[in-house]
C-alpha cells in the first residue's frame, strides 16, 4: 500500500536512516497503525470534497508568503516583517481555505478578537489566533482575492472520527464562512501588540503563570 510505504519512509527519515531501511518494533508499530488510520481518515474527508485545487503545501516565505506591517514606535516608523508556514491552502469554487493540522485537542471556537490577544486568559485560543495570522499572511501575499471567501480550518486529528466533524473555526460555536470580516480588527490588535513588543520603554517580564514554564523552550535562560 502506498500509504504504508510512505509512512515507513517518513519513519526512516525521522530516525536518520538515509538508506530508508527501517524495521518497526515496539511502540513504533502502534504509532505506525495510528498514523495510517489518521491519514486514511483525512483522505476520506478530502474525497468527499472533491474536486478542489491545492494552491500550496507548507507554504512559507520562500514561496512568497510574507507579511509586512508598518507601525509607529517612539515616533519612528518601523516595517515589521513576519512569516509563517501554512500547512495547506486549497480552493474549491469561490472559497479558499487555509488549513492547519493539529495533533492535540485545540478548540476551534472563539468569542471575539480581543480574547485572542488577552495574555492573562489561560483559555486564550492560540490555534484560532494562528489561523487568522495565516489568513493575513495569505491575503497580503496574493492578489485578486476580492471575489473569494477565505475560510480557516483546524484539522484536529482527534476529532476526525466524529460523525459531525467540521474543520472550520467557529465564532461562538457557529462556523465562520469568511474570516475576512474579522481581519481588520485582528490586524489592529496585532499592530498594538507589535508596538508594545518593539517599544524600548516597555521591559520584557516573566509570566506570572509558572505553568507555562513547564513546556517553554527558554526556561533554562530565565532560570524559572
Amino acid at each position: 500500500m502506498a500509504i504504508e510505504q510512505f509512512v515507513k519512509r517518513m519513519f526512516a527519515s525521522h530516525f536518520g536512516d538515509e538508506d530508508k531501511r527501517f524495521n518497526f518494533e515496539g511502540q513504533n508499530i502502534l504509532a505506525r497503525e495510528i498514523i495510517k488510520k489518521m491519514v486514511l481518515k483525512v483522505l476520506e474527508y478530502d474525497q468527499k470534497r472533491t474536486p478542489f485545487k491545492i494552491l500550496g503545501v507548507e507554504a512559507d516565505d520562500k514561496k512568497g508568503y510574507i507579511l509586512n506591517i508598518p507601525v509607529e514606535v517612539d515616533r519612528n516608523m518601523l516595517d515589521i516583517g513576519m512569516k509563517g508556514i501554512i500547512d495547506r491552502i486549497e480552493q474549491k469554487d469561490e472559497v479558499i481555505r487555509i488549513v492547519d493540522y493539529k495533533t492535540g485537542q485545540d478548540e476551534k471556537s472563539f468569542i471575539d478578537i480581543p480574547s485572542l490577544f488577552d495574555r492573562e486568559n489561560k483559555k486564550r485560543n492560540k490555534a484560532v489566533f494562528q489561523t487568522f495570522f495565516y489568513g493575513l499572511l495569505y491575503l497580503s501575499s496574493t492578489a485578486n482575492t476580492n471575489n473569494y471567501r477565505i475560510q480557516a480550518s483546524l484539522f484536529n486529528i482527534r476529532e476526525l472520527f466524529k460523525s459531525d466533524f467540521s474543520p472550520l473555526i467557529q465564532f461562538k460555536k457557529k462556523d465562520v464562512q469568511d474570516i475576512k470580516i474579522y481581519l481588520d480588527e485582528y490586524e489592529m490588535y496585532l499592530k498594538d501588540l507589535l508596538i508594545e513588543i518593539f517599544n524600548p520603554e516597555i521591559s520584557f517580564s516573566q509570566t506570572s503563570d509558572t505553568k507555562k514554564c513547564d513546556y517553554c523552550p527558554y526556561v533554562g535562560i530565565c532560570n524559572r
